[in-house]
This record gives C-alpha cells, sequence and structure tokens, in this order.
C-alpha cells in the first residue's frame, strides 16, 4: 500500500549553520529521504518535546516558582515495538477510516 503524501502549504525558509546542515544530510541519507523531509520531521520532533516541556510545568506544584528553583531539562527517546493491544487498535482505526471514506465515497 502506497501512503497518500500530505498537502503541505507552509513554507519555512531557515538559516542554519554548517554543523547541523551536515546533521540533517546525514540523517536525510540514513532514512532514504531528501533533507528537506528530515528537516521537517525534525521540526515536529522538536514541536512535540516543546509541548511536553510545557506540559510538565503545568504538572508542578502550584506553590513552586520555576523561575527561582533550579531544575533541568530531561528529553528521552526510545523506539518501542508496539503491543499487541496497540496493534489491535490501530488495526480497528484503520478499518474506521477506510470505512468512513468508503462511505463518503458512496454518497
Amino acid at each position: 500500500m502506497t501512503e497518500k503524501k500530505q498537502q503541505l502549504s507552509g513554507v519555512l525558509n531557515l538559516r542554519i549553520d554548517d554543523a547541523l546542515a551536515r546533521e540533517v544530510d546525514r540523517i536525510a541519507g540514513v532514512e532514504a529521504t531528501s533533507a528537506s523531509e528530515a528537516a521537517r520531521k525534525l521540526l515536529g520532533y522538536g514541536v512535540e518535546v516543546q509541548r511536553q516541556i510545557e506540559a510538565s510545568y503545568l504538572r508542578l506544584p502550584y506553590n513552586l516558582d520555576r523561575e527561582t528553583v533550579e531544575g533541568r531539562l530531561v528529553i528521552e527517546a526510545a523506539w518501542k515495538p508496539y503491543t499487541q493491544r496497540e496493534l489491535w487498535d490501530r488495526e480497528d482505526a484503520f478499518e474506521a477510516q477506510l470505512s468512513d471514506a468508503e462511505d463518503r465515497a458512496s454518497r
């Protein structure tokens, strides 16, 4: 099954240093994709991390002032295989999407 390309409409021009450009190119080579696709994926990861950081602040005790308390940022990433339950849930969601698409097409 081939994936449908996502329609992209926004444009963002970035100036990056040589070291970062080399790293994006390296990742693109590993992923067998373009540097633009690799950078888009990395930017998405960065947005996800930023949202998790913001959410972690909300989980702090309300009387803790994060501006005056010293702390550190911890970022972890790991690849984990899906559990059988997660696979079933993904399959159910995919089948529901197919059913919805078929319903829309038949109208």
